[in-house]
């Protein structure tokens, strides 16, 4: 199976969060914040199939934002939480976090 990168970037401040990869948790965290210095909040590293469904939501909002992925194509998945709630993209090329 490809590896998948998911990292939670800007704007998280404590809130509970969850993704999952085709409906399956793969990170489940209470409090998640992010480091200002560096615009990252959290990252995982997952095994996932070539075609999937990367999904993260906010517990406490609601807020949800998805998106399909080719991960041998898109290997990087960045969800940021903005005023709008969530949002994720996907990319071939990694972030770099200070």
């Amino acid at each position: 199976m490809p590896r998948l990168e998911i990292a939670l970037e800007d704007g998280f401040d404590g809130e509970p969060v969850v993704v999952a990869i085709d409906g399956e948790v793969v990170l489940d965290e209470p409090a998640v914040r992010t480091r200002q210095q560096i615009g990252l909040a959290a990252s995982i590293v997952v095994d996932a199939p070539r075609r999937c469904r990367v999904e993260a939501r906010i517990g406490a909002s609601g807020s949800v934002a998805g998106l399909d992925v080719d991960v041998t194509r898109t290997p990087h998945v960045w969800i940021s939480h903005g005023p709008g709630g969530l949002t994720a993209t996907a990319g071939a090329a990694a972030h770099r976090y200070a």
